[in-house]
């Protein structure tokens, strides 16, 4: 698999990552679990704007930059939960059993998140990138069907998967590149 994906940050955090590489968020209730996140630009995505965004609001920053980098593993190290139909056959499946521990536990359906899932991926399975299209705008109090911002989401679990790394510019200008 070789993909490219858009990391934001703000600008102290992007010369010390094209300086030293990426640093593996250990944050927890991360989404896709630990790692390094990234956007992939696809027919529904842009990549950059998700990943710009991202900075701002996250980082609080009017100095956000995009990171964007070679993301290359072999593929069977991808759970993919795009493009891989049984890859979302068994992520389903994972969910499925454990919403019902979840709720055999006394709690609320509605309680239950996906990270859950995830954290288990993360302890038990080697994956190197896990990719899985989002919802980018949640709201807690609003639950449509609809995706309104989808996101496609590149999730790095091995560090030597991230190759290429450059800033770059909402119009694609490079800044600074590291190989």
């Amino acid at each position: 698999m070789k993909r490219i994906g858009y990391h934001g940050t703000d600008q102290v955090n992007a010369e010390r990552i094209l300086r030293e590489g990426f640093k593996e968020s250990d944050k927890p209730n991360l989404y896709l679990g630990k790692g390094v996140y990234f956007f992939e630009a696809t027919g529904l995505t842009r990549g950059i704007p998700e990943a710009s965004e991202f900075a701002h609001e996250r980082r609080h920053t009017n100095q956000a930059l995009v990171i964007c980098a070679s993301i290359e593993c072999e593929d069977q190290d991808v759970l993919d939960l795009v493009s891989d139909s049984q890859a979302r056959s068994l992520f389903q499946e994972c969910r499925r059993k454990a919403l019902e521990l979840h709720v055999r536990a006394g709690r609320p359906e509605l309680s239950f998140r996906d990270q859950l899932i995830f954290a288990i991926i993360d302890r038990t399975c080697k994956y190197a990138v896990v990719r899985c299209l989002v919802e980018g705008h949640r709201e807690h109090t609003y639950h449509s069907y609809v995706v309104r911002h989808p996101q496609m989401i590149l999730c790095t679990k091995a560090g030597g998967c991230i190759k290429h790394m450059m800033i770059v510019t909402d119009g694609g200008g490079i800044w600074k590149s590291t190989n």
